[in-house]
């Protein structure tokens, strides 16, 4: 028979993933290759943020950025681009403080998929999406959601 103290201990773990943050992907659906890294800010000021390899995405592929949107308030950021030096870019941003998420898509430095659907959602969270069709700038940064989750975040490129 099962405790209380070890009911609580199984649910406390299984929830564990969503309340320490989620891990950025871009599912790349286009019919050419894209090149993604990861980014975290700084944790204070003065502070080096890091940065994980540019990795090339091929057509029909995922890329799941090895560092972790933590719950801490510090910034996580996907980049892709068309191009390997990833110029311009293209950006999936997450920022997660309180066990909620605010999530936007960035052309500030560059919108080199502004010709193909974009996408970014937390999925299984009921929270709402971020869509543009090919063209539109809709779902681009200053347009962002919040939700009270902090699941994994998906960008979907075409």
């Amino acid at each position: 028979m099962v405790n209380t103290a070890q009911l609580t201990s199984a649910l406390l773990l299984a929830m564990a993933p969503s309340a320490l943050g989620g891990f950025l992907h871009a599912q790349n659906n286009c019919g050419f290759s894209i090149w993604c890294a990861g980014v975290l800010s700084p944790s204070a000021p003065g502070q080096p943020g890091q940065s994980s390899p540019i990795v090339q995405v091929n057509a029909n592929s995922a890329y799941a950025s090895p560092l972790a949107a933590e719950n801490n308030n510090v910034g996580a950021v996907t980049k892709c681009s068309r191009n390997s030096n990833l110029s311009p870019v293209y950006q999936l941003e997450v920022t997660i403080d309180q066990g909620r998420s605010w999530v936007d898509l960035s052309a500030i430095d560059g919108s080199p998929f502004i010709d193909v659907y974009r996408r970014a959602k937390i999925p299984g969270s009921g929270c709402a999406a971020l869509e543009c069709a090919p063209g539109a700038t809709n779902c681009e940064w200053p347009a962002f959601f919040d939700c009270l989750s902090t699941g994994d975040i998906y960008m979907t490129l075409c």
